[in-house]
């Protein structure tokens, strides 16, 4: 990563970019494999390596399919602005959903967090689902302040 956050910010904008491309050049716009996972590796920067076994990791992706589809089937076509209250409940719900799986034994891949779900999410998403990352805001001029519950 590029120490500083000017040019940092334009190689994650590459990195969102080529996963925005490949995500837009595959038959099934939100079926899951291995790629879309190093993709997401490849923006997030950080240097953790995806190493879910091959036999275990296409259940697993199931699960995170499912959700990005029941996404797609209520909010398709919308942007953020555009929810009432109601819909951004749910959104907020499934999102949540969605980073809950990086959790969970059934479903937790190994060197996939829930920030890593969350930059999934907006990839498939962009106009409804903003990335939260402490990079992203740092980048954007937020000041990112995370506090850890003991």
């Amino acid at each position: 990563m590029a120490r500083n956050p000017h040019t940092t910010w334009e190689m994650l904008d590459v990195a969102m970019t080529h996963y925005q491309t490949f995500i837009s050049n595959k038959s099934q716009r939100l079926s899951l494999g291995i790629v879309d996972l190093l993709h997401v590796s490849n923006f997030k920067g950080g240097n953790t390596s995806i190493t879910e076994p091959e036999i275990t990791l296409g259940s697993k992706l199931s699960s995170y399919e499912a959700v990005l589809s029941e996404i797609d089937h209520n909010f398709n076509g919308k942007t953020l602005p555009q929810l009432n209250k109601q819909e951004t409940a749910g959104l907020i719900k499934l999102c949540k959903d969605i980073t809950d799986l990086t959790k969970s034994n059934d479903t937790k891949i190994r060197g996939f967090g829930a920030s890593y779900a969350s930059a999934l999410l907006s990839a498939h998403f962009m106009d409804l689902i903003p990335i939260l990352d402490r990079r992203i805001l740092n980048g954007a001029g937020i000041e990112a302040v995370w506090h850890h519950d003991p």
